[in-house]
């Protein structure tokens, strides 16, 4: 960056030069015109001292115009040999920066756990450690995006698991388990093992507030059911 800078600065002040060798070019030319309309005015008017002087001014013009006009040529062909400036080089991206820009363009866990873990990553060395992480977790068949592969990216990085927060594939953002009911009440239809019936809770909570034993409320329900009544 310093470099271009430089560079720019340079050709920045010969383009102002040349700008200014080409002002003073065009203002001696009209300097000669004014002098030589002058010359001739003192030569109708037989003022030979005035052209005389107008005469030495003129001289001093041509040199001057002379010398002029061959730096500015000389100027042209230097700056048409010159290298162009090349473009101003981009500014290096902060290390957090780098990580908002790869988590633009991954998959929705990966850039999950970035987010995750991003003060971790401190400079482009870690940035690139990460990647050779990656790397080496696809080389042992390790499946992107899933549990074991962002425990080995960690590990590789260093990264204390219990440090990070939720991981986006820990068991806090998985699924709940479905819960099984609780369960029903058993009850025994003549006294025998074999002939057990099962209220749910919501059956044996009605039988209770309707003053019915369970074997009373189950044997009205079996008779309801049996007769087509209700048909569970």
């Amino acid at each position: 960056m310093a470099a271009f800078q430089a560079q720019k600065a340079s050709v920045e002040v010969e383009d102002t030069q040349m700008h200014l060798v080409a002002n003073a070019i065009e203002t001696v030319k009209r300097d000669n015109e004014i002098l030589t309309a002058n010359y001739a005015e003192a030569m109708r008017n037989g003022d030979y001292e005035t052209g005389a002087r107008i005469t030495a001014a003129l001289s001093k013009n041509e040199e001057d115009l002379r010398r002029l006009e061959s730096g500015h040529l000389k100027m042209q062909e230097e700056a048409r040999n010159k290298p162009p400036v090349p473009p101003q080089p981009q500014q290096a991206l902060k290390p957090k920066q780098m990580i908002e820009n790869i988590m633009s363009q991954v998959s929705k866990p990966s850039a999950q756990w970035l987010k995750s873990n991003r003060d971790h990553f401190k400079d482009q060395t870690d940035i690139t450690d990460m990647f050779n992480a990656h790397e080496s977790a696809v080389k042992r068949g390790i499946e992107p995006d899933t549990d074991d592969y962002f425990r080995f990216i960690e590990k590789r990085l260093g990264i204390d698991a219990n440090d990070q927060g939720e991981s986006p594939m820990s068991s806090a953002s998985k699924p709940a388990a479905r819960q099984a009911p609780p369960p029903s009440a058993p009850v025994n239809r003549d006294g025998g093992r074999k002939n057990v019936g099962w209220l749910t809770p919501a059956q044996a909570e009605t039988a209770k507030s309707l003053g019915m034993t369970d074997k009373e409320y189950y044997n009205n329900l079996m008779a309801l059911q049996k007769e087509g009544r209700i048909t569970h």
